[in-house]
């Protein structure tokens, strides 16, 4: 497949945004006309995974096109004890590909991929625009003269200490304070920029991200956002009546069951409605900059790309957030691409299986720039010739991974740190499985047990599926050079 021209790239990423809540994945309720109209207009995944349900990490692996044990982000990056702070050596972003190819790279909002100095470590791979969450709120503030208030910012507290757990509630500020409003907004500004300067065509492409922190909790939501459901039309999900029995140990002492486990199901259908209309919201953002992107005339030229980096447990097996486990609500994400008059409209949702891990290649090859030199090698596929026409990704498995490493901090802080597990996961069209070297293994059937309740791992009638990918895991884990693999798989998947 060759490439007509080089299109601009435009990354949306939303933090913890439930693929099944978007309209074009069948969702009853929850409304998302801006991502369901890109969807429209390209090809949307119903079956894409991140390769691991936590912030960092998962970014890493879209931005490397590495598996999280590769590129050497496999926790969060926070300063200032984190065991992963940044990209292992010699690792190296998507653009620092593009930029050599003479794209001008701009990254606005959420970083989450280094702690200490964000703006160096962005320049430092190639990003010339960088504009932080703090530097969008205030560039935003004062174009728009907004009066200082004292009730934004304190998110976290007022939701977690309030009467609204966990962590959600109703935003006591105008719609245009919410940050997420000001990282939306210096996009807009920034295409425009671009624009008047004469950029944006194929002479002097660019490639922007604009990353947003919600619908991560706290889920402190402006209005009308924040009334839009009814919690009493909040249907109960199946996986609410998890009893977790023949499930792994760690799962019924995770503490964010145990920060839940006062909620009662009403209680629930608040916070569960909130964080819809906290999605509701995230879309309306990414549609002010799709609007943009069409007034200003790109595109035609531009190739966008949205997606989420993890999921969110919203109420399902009682919990909240995302945390070691790998349940379907934290694993898929959203992930839609539309470049017009290259990627051919499609009525339904794709259902091949792809990961973020695709994306890097995906991009060099629909932009044509080449891998930077030296690289380590892209451990995903191209979509470039799936997404054409011109051929098809037929994948029979997607893996993932997560990885104790918090294990070395010297103490763990509830309030900061999600402590993960070492295991690893396969994911095929119909069943997955678990590792999970110190706990139960198991093994889901996804087309009988959608909430996946039932831990098939430990039945002698199933044997022959959890050894089938039992051996499709131990050959991703010695493709990509796991160091994981040095513990054995065992033959009766949760018997150890």
């Amino acid at each position: 497949m060759e490439v007509a021209a080089r299109p601009n790239v435009l990354v949306l990423i939303a933090d913890q945004l439930r693929a099944d809540l978007l309209g074009v994945n069948g969702s009853p309720i929850c409304r998302t006309p801006h991502l369901d109209r890109l969807a429209a207009q390209g090809v949307s995944f119903s079956r894409a995974y991140t390769p691991t349900p936590l912030c960092s990490p998962a970014r890493a692996a879209l931005f490397t096109g590495r598996y999280p044990h590769s590129n050497g982000i496999t926790v969060n990056t926070r300063p200032p004890d984190s065991p992963t702070p940044c990209l292992r050596e010699g690792e190296r972003m998507l653009f620092e590909h593009l930029a050599p190819a003479g794209y001008r790279c701009a990254y606005l909002g959420k970083w989450h991929l280094s702690m200490g100095d964000e703006g160096a470590e962005a320049t430092r791979r190639g990003i010339v625009d960088f504009v932080s969450r703090p530097e969008a709120i205030r560039r935003h503030s004062k174009r728009l003269h907004l009066a200082p208030r004292d009730d934004v910012g304190l998110a976290r507290r007022r939701t977690m200490e309030g009467r609204h757990p966990p962590m959600s509630g109703p935003a006591p500020y105008p719609e245009p304070y919410h940050p997420d409003a000001a990282v939306a907004s210096e996009t807009v500004e920034l295409l425009r920029r671009y624009v008047a300067d004469g950029g944006g065509s194929p002479e002097r492409p660019f490639a922007l991200v604009c990353s947003f922190f919600g619908p991560h909790f706290p889920i402190e939501v402006p209005q009308p956002y924040a009334s839009m459901y009814d919690p009493q039309l909040v249907p109960r999900p199946e996986s609410f009546d998890d009893s977790f029995e023949g499930k792994p140990q760690g799962q019924r002492t995770h503490h964010w069951l145990q920060l839940a486990s006062h909620l009662s199901w009403p209680e629930w259908q608040r916070v569960i409605a909130h964080y819809w209309g906290y999605c509701t919201y995230i879309d309306t953002l990414m549609g002010r900059v799709l609007a943009a992107v069409d007034e200003l005339g790109l595109a035609p030229s531009t190739l966008v790309h949205a997606t989420a980096d993890h999921g969110e447990m919203a109420g399902h097996h009682r919990m909240f957030d995302k945390g070691p486990y790998f349940y379907e609500d934290v694993m898929r994400v959203p992930a839609i691409w539309r470049w017009p008059d290259h990627i051919p409209p499609r009525p339904t949702p794709d259902e091949a299986l792809v990961g973020h891990v695709d994306t890097v290649p995906t991009v060099l090859h629909l932009t044509g720039a080449p891998a930077l030199p030296g690289s380590p090698p892209l451990q995903g596929d191209s979509l470039a010739r799936h997404l054409t026409g011109a051929g098809r990704v037929d994948r029979d498995y997607v893996c993932g991974e997560t990885t104790d490493a918090d294990r070395a901090l010297p103490a763990i802080n509830l309030a900061t740190v999600n402590p993960q597990v070492d295991a690893r996961v396969v994911i095929g069209r119909r069943w997955k499985y678990v590792f999970r070297p110190d706990d139960l293994d198991e093994l889901y059937d996804l087309a009988g047990d959608p909430g996946e309740l039932r831990n098939l791992a430990a039945s002698p009638a199933h044997g022959a599926v959890a050894h089938q990918l039992q051996e499709a895991l131990s050959q991703w884990m010695r493709a990509t050079g796991d160091p994981f693999s040095e513990h054995h798989l065992s033959a009766h998947g949760g018997s150890r």
